[in-house]
């Protein structure tokens, strides 16, 4: 009988040590996705902010220099139209350049 209960204490401690293992492994790799899917997250934001940076530095660019020929050529500047085209192209995405500032914190 003592063999037996001896056998059965081994078989527990193993099954205890591997339960504990798996737990400990489960723990770790759940807190390892997290970090990576908010890492993920943030660098899909960066890249959509920056998309849309470039794209609104692009219709800048564009409504400069078509003022900078207008003028150059001596002729009268449609000025309503080329405010209203350059305030049609920052009245849409004021949110857009404010929502990485909102998302993130600094504790990275």
């Amino acid at each position: 009988m003592d063999e037996l209960m001896l056998q059965l204490l081994k078989g527990g401690i193993n099954l205890a040590v591997t339960l504990i293992g798996l737990g400990v492994g489960w723990l770790v790799g759940q807190r390892l996705t997290y970090q990576w899917n908010l890492r993920q997250k943030r660098r899909e934001s960066d890249l959509a902010t920056a998309q849309d940076l470039q794209r609104l530095y692009g219709d800048f660019f564009a409504v400069w220099k078509s003022w900078n020929s207008v003028v150059r050529t001596a002729g009268t500047p449609d000025r309503d139209g080329f405010l209203c085209r350059a305030a049609g192209h920052s009245s849409g995405r004021t949110p857009n350049s404010l929502r990485p500032g909102a998302m993130f914190r600094d504790d990275r």
